[in-house]
């Protein structure tokens, strides 16, 4: 929902004391803020009002249940619609309404803004909270803080376990941790499921094969997901950490038994695997030469909300056929 022009003076007005504030001292603890801002948030107290710190020592206070809940990243919209009403929902982000990456079409009202990040339209919602990532620019954090709206920082979601610490502590920010706990809960009920499923069972040889020959090493959720779908991550046979491009070269001397590619269109289908299927060059690799390039919805392999357990379970699926047969 585009905003209005009658909150875009004030909005500009705010900003400009804020920037002034950053500028000539009146906040300088703000303005010294670093690279502690990158880091995770904590929530203290059991009841409202709430202590929300940063690792920097900032300290701001949530008095009550945020009701105009703004989220400028798509795990927050994924996690918040399974948290909070719609009605509570001040913001999400654009990425929302997109088939290809989004998995939750339809959720969200038309009626709540879609937004970016840029900080005149946060200021301009109005919001009682603020949900960002670590990648997040430290010079909008630094505004936020400064106009006294409560920032929640995600940090750690390069595994199950990150996301589950991020689901909770967002569910302490918004007053629902019974909600919050529940969410975990089926998590790792799930998780379990397909650990026991997939056993002791041999464990195929896996290359995730991303668009322009990326792939994902350790310390990724990506890769978590191969081993606890009973798979072997090759990118860790040549000790690659988080997500890095390989030349070709690379890629077929690992010889996987196992292709794995994100699927982003918004209908998946068979044409994601096709381009490795017919290429002449990976013809002899054991998985083209097995028929075992597989595509999963992108949508879920690269999610970092609760949503990233259906990634693992179709990945169990197409390691493990078999353990999924009865």
């Amino acid at each position: 929902m585009p905003l209005r022009g009658a909150g875009v003076l004030p909005t500009a007005l705010i900003l400009a004391g804020l920037l002034g504030l950053l500028t000539y001292g009146g906040s300088a603890r703000v303005a010294l803020l670093g690279y502690g801002l990158l880091q995770a948030t904590r929530i203290e107290g059991s009841d409202f009002p709430k202590r929300l710190i940063d690792p920097a020592g900032t300290r701001q206070i949530i008095p009550a249940p945020p009701q105009r809940i703004v989220s400028t990243i798509l795990a927050g919209d994924h996690m918040l619609t399974a948290l909070v009403s719609p009605d509570r929902l001040a913001g999400v982000t654009y990425l929302v309404d997109d088939p290809t990456i989004s998995n939750i079409i339809g959720v969200v009202p038309p009626s709540v803004p879609r937004i970016a990040t840029e900080i005149e339209t946060l200021l301009a919602l109005q919001p009682d909270l603020v949900l960002v990532a670590n990648y997040t620019r430290t010079e909008t954090v630094r505004l936020l803080i400064a106009a006294h709206i409560p920032v929640v920082r995600f940090h750690h979601d390069a595994s199950f376990q990150g996301v589950m610490d991020n689901l909770h502590t967002l569910g302490e920010a918004v007053g629902a941790v019974p909600q919050a706990e529940q969410l975990i809960h089926d998590m790792r009920c799930r998780i379990d499921a397909v650990v026991q499923r997939v056993g002791e069972r041999q464990r195929p040889r896996v290359l995730y094969h991303a668009p322009a020959g990326y792939t994902m090493g350790a310390e990724t959720l990506i890769d978590e997901m191969i081993q606890l779908a009973g798979g072997l991550n090759v990118a860790r046979e040549v000790q690659l950490i988080g997500p890095v491009k390989l030349q070709q070269e690379v890629m077929l001397s690992l010889e996987p038994e196992v292709i794995v590619v994100a699927d982003w269109s918004a209908t998946p289908g068979p044409e994601a695997i096709q381009e490795l299927l017919h290429h002449p060059v990976w013809r002899h690799v054991p998985a083209v030469a097995h028929g075992r390039v597989h595509a999963i919805r992108g949508a879920w392999l690269t999610s970092v909300s609760q949503e990233a357990v259906h990634g693992l379970e179709a990945m169990a699926r197409l390691l493990h056929p078999e353990a999924f047969a009865w």
